[in-house]
Order: C-alpha cells, then structure tokens, then sequence
C-alpha cells in the first residue's frame, strides 16, 4: 500500500497512487480488472451501431450537437478500424488504472466507486424523451474517509473522467481547463455528474493517461481539478443546449465560437474541416448553417 502522508490535494495523491500501484500490483485486483477489460474490448469491436442519441458524455459541449443527435442525426458508422482501437486502448488504459488505485490506496482510508451506471431522471433539467439517454457511467469516483490523508482544505469527496492521451497532447494538457478552453465536452460531462453526485461545490477532476509509451522522462499520468466556479459555469451552458434541442433551436455554438470572433478564435476545434471525424453530425450541420454566416 501507499505510506501514509498527509497530500495537499487529489492530484497528487492519485499520480502518486497510480505509480505505486503500477509497480506493487496486487493480483486479486489486476485478475479483476482482467476480467472486466474482456468485456471492454468486445464491447470495443463487436458492439452494434448504436441509435445517436444525447448523453453526457458526448454531444453536449455544443448546441447544434445535442440538437442533431437529438433529431436521429449521427447514425453513420465509421468504417474505420481507428475509433475501435482507440476505445480498446482506451479500456486498457482505465483497467490498468483501477487496479493500480486499488493496489495503492487502503481500503480503510479511501472508496473507490468505479464505472458506476447511474440514472439521470433525478436531474429535472436533463430531457425525458426520444433522442435523449437516461442512463451514463461515471469512471471513477473516490472518498477519503481517514482525515490524516488529506489536507483540510482537499474535498472529501470527488468525481473524476479519466482520458487517455498521445504523448504530445500530454505536452500541451493545460495547467487550468475551463468552459472557454474545453472543445472536447470533458467539463460537460463533469458538471452533468457531479451535480447528480451533489458534488459541484468540490471541484472534479480529470485524469490523463499517455497511450503511448513514453520516455523515461516522459509524463505517464497527469491530472487537472476543475474549479467549482468553472463546473457551474459549464452547467449552465449544458442546461441551454439541452433546451434548445428540445425546442428544436439550431445553434451551431462551436464553429461561431471559432470563426466569428469567439473565445476558441485560435483553438482547433472537433468541426474544423469536412468531414471530420470528430463530430458526428458535422455533415448535417455544415449544411444547415450554410448562408448562416460569412466565413
């Protein structure tokens, strides 16, 4: 297990966890998440199409997305081989993590809640209907329940999404991510949970692991707390997209926020060429803006 000592925040006790874990490894606990990557990599490579659908963890960081997805749009499947090995390694990446975490960290001092599916209909503000999910998975949740562990200013509880990066995003992760600089929807998907959770007041955390292998110097985890005041901020831009997509109003947030004088004016963004294969209803939206605005 970890020694014992008091961390100033999450952050560092999670990178320090994860690399004790990764060089104690418990069996019991690798055997498990063995098990449970076996179910991820056939969910990977033989799960169906899926319907399109709004979920928290995809379409709502942009109002022409959740609007499109709520409408059916978005059903094509990739004929690629590249999403299905990115969701595998991806599954890999998390299983690993899990047993490290479980490995290092005292089951007397800390729970760990992990892939918990949960239902959003508690939430009034998330849409009960056709195009809408009523259930998400949250990665990882953890309490620390022993005082002395953490400083008193550390929350004693918190939610947490952990994505996996190449070595260069991990170069460029930033030292603050807020609702003007998130382009990939991990805010969102935090502030949807941590308010089902009660936890908004605490911050969130967002959990980076290199998918590559990286040098003896490289960066192998790295993590991010998300300020409360950011994950308020971020839902309430969810709770306008959602009712505009009930309203059926199409907005194409994202590309007005980068081609017409917005705040992600020098950020790449998932709309940025077409087709892209970063958005799912790129096609159907770069056809309804079109004459919306001047490029």
């Amino acid at each position: 297990m970890l020694t014992k000592k008091q961390y100033p925040d999450w952050t560092s006790l999670i990178v320090d966890a994860y690399h004790h874990g990764m060089a104690h490894m418990q069996e019991e606990h690798l055997e498990k998440y063995m098990d449970d990557l076996r179910d991820d990599l056939r969910s990977s490579f033989l799960r169906g199409s899926s319907t399109p659908a709004v979920r928290p963890s995809g379409g709502i960081n942009c109002s022409a997305m959740t609007a499109l997805l709520a409408e059916g749009f978005g059903a094509a499947e990739d004929p690629r081989d590249l999403p299905r090995v990115l969701f595998a390694t991806g599954h890999f990446h998390h299983n690993l993590l899990y047993a490290a975490l479980s490995s290092a960290l005292p089951p007397d001092a800390f729970r760990l809640t992990i892939e918990e599916v949960v239902d959003l209909e508690p939430l009034p503000w998330w849409p009960v209907g056709p195009g809408f999910n009523l259930s998400g998975h949250i990665d990882l949740q953890l309490e620390c329940v022993d005082d002395s562990w953490l400083a008193c200013n550390a929350p004693r509880k918190i939610v947490a999404d952990v994505k996996t990066r190449h070595s260069l995003g991990m170069k460029k992760k930033k030292d603050i991510v807020t609702p003007s600089n998130d382009v990939w929807g991990n805010l969102s998907q935090l502030a949807v949970y941590s308010a089902l959770k009660g936890t908004i007041e605490d911050g969130a955390l967002l959990v980076y692991i290199n998918r590559e292998v990286p040098k003896a110097l490289g960066s192998r985890i790295q993590c991010a707390h998300i300020f409360p005041e950011y994950l308020s901020a971020e839902l309430e831009a969810v709770k306008i997209r959602l009712d505009k997509a009930v309203r059926g109003e199409f907005d194409p947030e994202m590309w007005r926020r980068k081609y017409h004088g917005g705040d992600l004016a020098k950020e790449f963004v998932p709309c940025q060429g077409s087709p892209t294969p970063y958005c799912p209803v790129a096609t159907e939206c770069e056809r309804r803006r079109e004459g919306m605005f001047e490029v």
